[in-house]
């Protein structure tokens, strides 16, 4: 199964509720905040790769108050 980390940016001040909406979103399976340029990271696990960018186009982009995503997928050698 596709696995990507989603680093995600948020409007300041950050969303009280935010990392439990993060949390519901479908293939997530772990939210920590960060200090840094990033506010959050998430670990995606997702049946196929579509998915991965259906659920951070579709999903994690439509999350008032998150203001920009990075995706990194992993790859396996």
């Amino acid at each position: 199964m596709p696995l990507a980390y989603v680093l995600i940016k948020v409007e300041s001040p950050t969303p009280p509720d935010m990392s439990e909406k993060l949390e519901k979103v479908s293939g997530v399976k772990e939210v920590h905040a960060l200090f840094g340029e990033f506010d959050f990271i998430l670990k995606l696990v997702t049946p196929t790769m579509d998915e991965i960018n259906k659920t951070v186009v579709k999903e994690i982009r439509k999350i008032p108050g998150v203001k920009e995503t990075k995706t990194y997928i992993t790859i396996n050698f």
